[in-house]
């Protein structure tokens, strides 16, 4: 009897973002992805496990198909404890189930829910602390080993030991083979950072790919391709996703990053996996990057059906916590799927953007739902649904940069606008009335309008008054310095 077998890898995120250090997070990033792509293949080979039907390995998530029993038993008691040793404080979750008759549809969604049943009890080998332990001061995990770093002595908990010895490791970047030269790639985040120290951090995740992958396991099914046929045409398909984000991420490197490197790229691949991506980057190239990226894979061939994806850009200062900046961004990805699937059943590509500036125990007005409405995010990326594109808002944003509009009086708009509007509506016809009077003609003004189909301030059919635009613009303009 076959046995199809899958294993998830969990806590990414807090494995590779529990520290600010850009070389750490590098290592860590190769430490995960050398769990599916060298690890477990290692681990099959030196337990004499043979299968040559893999149907996925992307992304922290493997399945295949096993001939033998022994062999099931064998990696379900020993490969969560390897895959611990090699890579600390990640979890492993697995599970299998029976082909009595091949694999089904019935089977791989049998799987998926043994799958999150598993994730309850995931294996991990984490040391706990006593009062009397040593502790690492930037994580508060016991401490493994004592290292000299920079010429200080510092004490190291087991996971970040194990990113010191990865070091940087072999850049991602070189292995998408994005053809970029190492000695252009930084280890150093203030090489990416703006001069006022802003940075993006993005996290792009295809659109409605679980049930892109069902339907098409149905249709395999359907034509009655199973076994070995099955698991080739599942992998070719899995292929050319990958191929299709490899080359839009090809693309927006040589229009977008490329062009902006001094002596450095001003951004680093964090993961890339399947249809994920997480990539820090220069503030003021967040938006243009997202742009290329999402456009170059619609516009691909690889697949019979374009792929879209939501793109969440947390704009924040180079020394946040990457670990809570991450946790926006993905917040941000979410809330621009759920825009995007209700702007359209085909759920078009859509970006979310939000800049960190103040007290964390403040809420980000994308979780909020306020009585006026100062963000218009997110925004999507084909003008075809009626709704302002991201690229008309960088354009205007890039128009307010060189136009006479004062952004002292927009600001001032924008932050009265929830708590006093009238000051607002008041602020912005006398300073419409000055301009009138000795005759200026402002160019943001005139695009703002040409753009939007309305004035700066506009009254809702509710009767309140609602910035949707400005607020973003000048967003951009300031995580742009």
């Amino acid at each position: 009897m076959n046995y199809l077998y899958q294993f998830s890898v969990h806590s990414i995120q807090s494995f590779i973002y529990r520290s600010n250090r850009l070389v750490e997070i590098l290592a860590a990033s190769n430490i995960v992805r050398s769990i599916n792509e060298n690890l477990f293949m290692e681990f099959l080979r030196g337990y004499g496990i043979e299968t040559d039907e893999i149907i996925q390995n992307a992304a922290g998530n493997v399945k295949i198909i096993i001939q033998k029993k022994d062999d099931l038993d064998t990696i379900l008691r020993y490969w969560p404890l390897v895959a611990s040793e090699f890579a600390p404080e990640i979890g492993i979750s697995q599970a299998y189930v029976e082909l009595e008759a091949g694999l089904t549809r019935e089977k791989s969604l049998e799987l998926r829910k043994k799958l999150e049943i598993s994730r309850q009890k995931i294996y991990s080998n984490e040391v706990p602390s006593s009062p009397v332990t040593l502790v690492s001061r930037r994580t508060g995990l016991p401490v493994y080993k004592q290292q000299t770093i920079n010429g200080k002595i510092e004490y190291l908990d087991r996971g970040s030991y194990y990113k010191f010895q990865e070091g940087a490791g072999t850049s991602i970047e070189k292995d998408l083979g994005l053809g970029i030269d190492s000695s252009h790639l930084t280890r150093d985040i203030s090489h990416i950072a703006t001069k006022k120290s802003n940075i993006a951090l993005i996290h792009i995740d295809g659109n409605g790919m679980g049930e892109t992958v069902l339907k098409f396991n149905q249709e395999l099914l359907a034509k009655n391709i199973v076994g070995k046929e099955f698991s080739r045409a599942h992998r070719e398909f899995s292929e050319k996703i990958v191929q299709t984000t490899r080359e839009a991420l090809k693309t927006a490197y040589e229009k977008v990053l490329i062009p902006a490197k001094d002596k450095y790229i001003p951004a680093r691949l964090i993961l890339m996996g399947g249809d994920d991506l997480t990539i820090i980057v220069r503030a003021d190239l967040a938006i243009p990057f997202t742009m290329e990226y999402l456009k170059s894979m619609e516009n691909s061939t690889t697949l019979p059906k374009p792929l879209t994806a939501s793109a969440g850009i947390i704009f924040m200062k180079k020394n946040f916590p990457f670990n809570v900046g991450y946790y926006f961004a993905e917040e941000l990805t979410e809330h621009a799927k759920q825009y995007s699937r209700n702007l359209d059943n085909s759920i078009p590509s859509s970006v979310a953007f939000h800049r960190i500036s103040g007290n964390l125990d403040k809420i980000p007005e994308w979780k909020q739902k306020p009585f006026i409405n100062i963000s218009a995010s997110p925004y999507p990326i084909d003008s075809k649904y009626g709704e302002i594109t991201l690229d008309k808002i960088y354009e205007l944003s890039q128009e307010l940069k060189k136009a006479g509009t004062s952004r002292g009086i927009l600001k001032e708009i924008v932050y009265n606008l929830q708590e006093n509007p009238q000051k607002s509506r008041d602020l912005w016809n006398r300073y419409k009335d000055v301009l009138q009077k000795k005759g200026i003609k402002d160019t943001f003004i005139k695009k703002y309008t040409e753009i939007t189909g309305e004035d700066i301030i506009s009254s809702s059919s509710k009767g309140i008054y609602e910035v949707n635009y400005v607020f973003d613009i000048l967003r951009l303009l300031d995580v742009a310095e």
